[in-house]
C-alpha cells in the first residue's frame, strides 16, 4: 500500500485493508486464496474451484434467460465472499444496483468505490498513468498514448470490417502526435494533463511560415513549451527523446500536406473531446483520491457509467480505465499480494477491446477471475469488426476456461456451442419389419459420429422467472473437464438459482 499511499497523499479513503480477517472468516478460517479452493459444487461429485474461476467465464443466454441473475450472480456472489476486489464495467441502468445488493449480502458494502458523477470518487488516468507506482518512464508514456488510443477504438468499435492499411497509418499518425506531444508536455513542466497536451497538439504549427512567425510564438503553447524545455536539465535519453518531439512538432508536422494533418487532428479531436467535457472531464481529468491498484486490497471498483445513460462517452472512459486497471493487474506481484481480484462485465460485447483479449491470454498469473456476459457470440463479432474481425473472437472467446449457455435462439451461438462441446462416436440402430411378416423382421447397428450436445437443445432450456420457480437451467463446458456426474464428459446440465434482489434474495441483517 506505500506506493499508492504516496500517490494519494497517504490516504486510504475507507477501503479493505489487506488481509482483513473478517473476510477469511467467511469461509470458516480456511484460506480461501488457495487455487484448489472448491467455491461451490456443480454436483455432489463436481467443484468449481478458485482456479477453474481465474481461466475466466463466459456467459451466453438470450433475453430473460437469467443469465445475469441466475450463474452471473452465482459467480460474482461467491467471488465477492471470498474477499475479492476488482472491477466492475456497468452498460445498463441497474447495473450498480444489482452489485450492491450483492456486496450487501455478503457483508462487502464497505469495500465499494462507486465511480459516477454523484460520487466523491475520482482518478485523473493521464496523471495515474505517468505516475502510478510500477513501470518505468519511458514505458509511461507509451502507456498514455496506448490509454488515449483506447478511446479512439472504442469510438471505431464495430466500423472494422472495412480496416485495411490506410487505417493503421491514420492509427500509427495519431500514436506519433500524441507521443511526440506528451513528451514535449513533460520535458517542459514534468507533468501533463488533458487539458495541457490539447492546447499543445492544436496550437503546433502548420507551415513553416508560422513557426518563424513571432504572434505564434507568443500565442503558441506548442512553441511555449519547447522554449521551457529547453531551459532545463535532463539526462541523455530524456535530451534525445525532447529533440525528437521537437523536431516533429517544429518541422515534420508544418512538412505534412493539409489532409493529411487535417485528418490526424481531426481523428485526435474525437478522443480529445470526450476527456476535456462535461461529467466525464470532472471524473477523469481533475484530483485523484482512488486508483486501480486499490482493488488488489479489496477494493470493489464500480464503473457507474452506463452506456444507456452517457452514451458514447460511457463506452470510451470505462474501456479507458479497464485499460489502466488491466496493465496494472498484470503488473502486480501476485506473490506479495496472492489475493485473487474479478473482472465482471455484463453486455460484454460492448465493452470488450483489442487488449482485453490481449490480458484475457495470462489473466490467469495475474490471478483475474473473469465473467463476461453476452447473449450470443455474433455480438461479439459485430462489436470486433464482423467477418473481419471473426479471427480476433475465435482467440477471445478461446481463452475462456468456463462457459455457460442458458436458453438461446441464436442458431449461429447454439451451432458453436454444439461444436465446442464435440462429437462423439455413437451406436445407431436401424429395424425393418413388414405386415405380411408379423413377428419376424431385420435390423442391425454400425457406430457413426455424432453431436454430444444438438444445437437444438440449447432452445429448450427453461429460463428462470416466476413460471419456473426462478430456476433456470444451463449447460456448462469446461476445457479439459471431466464431470463426474456426466460419466466423465466436459459438460454438464445444471439449474441455477436466480439471485434477485426484493424478489429471492432476504435482506441481510
Amino acid at each position: 500500500m506505500g506506493l499508492i499511499a504516496d500517490f494519494l497523499g497517504g490516504k486510504r479513503n475507507g477501503t479493505r485493508p489487506p488481509n482483513d480477517p473478517s473476510i477469511r472468516a467467511m469461509v470458516g478460517g480456511h484460506d480461501p486464496w488457495d487455487l484448489d479452493w472448491p467455491l461451490f459444487q456443480w454436483s455432489p461429485w463436481d467443484v468449481f474451484s478458485l482456479r477453474n474461476a481465474l481461466e475466466s467465464v463466459a456467459i451466453f443466454g438470450e433475453l430473460g434467460a437469467a443469465k445475469t441473475t441466475g450463474s452471473g450472480a452465482w459467480l460474482l456472489l461467491k467471488y465477492l465472499e471470498i474477499g475479492m476486489g476488482g472491477l466492475v464495467c456497468c452498460v445498463k441502468p441497474g447495473d450498480r444496483e444489482l452489485v450492491e445488493a450483492y456486496a450487501k449480502k455478503t457483508g462487502r458494502e464497505d469495500s465499494l468505490i462507486i465511480v459516477s458523477p454523484g460520487n466523491k470518487w475520482r482518478c485523473n488516468l493521464i496523471k495515474y498513468a505517468l505516475k502510478r507506482p510500477t513501470g518505468g518512464k519511458g514505458s509511461r508514456v507509451e502507456q498514455i498514448v496506448s490509454l488515449l488510443m483506447t478511446i479512439v477504438e472504442a469510438a471505431e468499435r464495430g466500423e472494422r470490417a472495412s480496416a485495411g492499411q490506410g487505417d493503421k497509418f491514420w492509427q500509427r499518425s495519431l500514436r506519433q502526435i500524441l507521443r511526440n506531444g506528451i513528451e514535449v508536455c513533460i520535458a517542459a513542466r514534468g507533468e501533463v494533463t488533458m487539458s495541457m497536451l490539447h492546447e499543445a497538439i492544436t496550437s503546433a504549427p502548420r507551415s513553416h511560415a508560422e513557426v518563424h512567425n513571432e504572434q505564434w510564438q507568443k500565442d503558441s503553447l506548442c512553441y511555449r513549451l519547447i522554449e521551457e524545455a529547453e531551459a532545463r536539465g535532463r539526462s541523455e535519453r530524456e535530451q534525445s527523446d525532447f529533440e525528437l518531439a521537437a523536431k516533429y512538432f517544429l518541422r515534420e508536422f508544418p512538412d505534412m500536406p493539409n489532409d493529411t494533418r487535417g485528418s490526424i487532428l481531426a481523428t485526435y479531436g474525437v478522443m480529445a473531446d470526450v476527456l476535456l467535457r462535461g461529467h466525464m472531464a470532472d471524473l477523469f481529468d481533475g484530483e485523484t483520491n482512488f486508483v486501480p491498484e486499490l482493488s488488489f486490497e479489496g477494493a470493489i471498483i464500480v464503473l457507474d457509467l452506463p452506456i444507456k445513460v452517457y452514451g458514447q462517452a460511457g463506452v470510451y472512459v470505462q474501456s479507458a480505465f479497464t485499460y489502466l486497471w488491466q496493465i496494472a493487474a498484470e503488473q502486480r506481484d501476485v506473490k506479495a499480494n496472492p489475493r485473487p481480484i474479478l473482472f465482471h462485465c455484463d453486455e460484454a460485447h460492448s465493452m470488450v477491446g483489442d487488449y482485453t483479449c490481449e490480458f484475457l491470454a495470462t489473466a490467469r498469473s495475474a490471478r483475474v477471475a473473469t465473467i463476461l456476459i453476452s447473449q450470443n457470440r455474433p455480438n461479439y463479432l459485430a462489436a470486433m469488426g464482423g467477418e473481419a474481425g471473426r479471427h480476433r473472437v475465435d482467440a477471445f472467446l478461446g481463452n475462456m476456461g468456463t462457459v455457460i449457455a442458458h436458453a438461446n435462439g441464436c442458431v449461429e451461438t447454439n451451432k458453436w456451442l454444439s461444436d465446442k462441446i464435440s462429437d462423439e462416436i455413437q451406436i445407431r440402430t436401424n429395424v425393418h419389419s413388414s405386415r405380411e411378416q408379423a413377428g419376424q423382421g431385420s435390423g442391425g447397428g454400425a457406430e457413426a459420429v455424432g453431436r454430444k450436445v444438438l444445437a437444438s437443445e440449447f432452445t429448450m432450456l427453461k429460463k428462470g422467472g416466476p413460471q419456473n420457480g426462478f430456476m433456470t437451467d444451463a449447460i456448462v463446458y469446461q476445457t479439459g473437464a471431466c464431470f463426474i456426474a456426466n460419466e466423465g464428459q466436459p459438460y454438464l446440465r445444471t439449474t441455477f438459482a436466480q439471485q434477485i434482489p426484493g424478489v429471492t434474495m432476504k435482506e441481510r441483517k
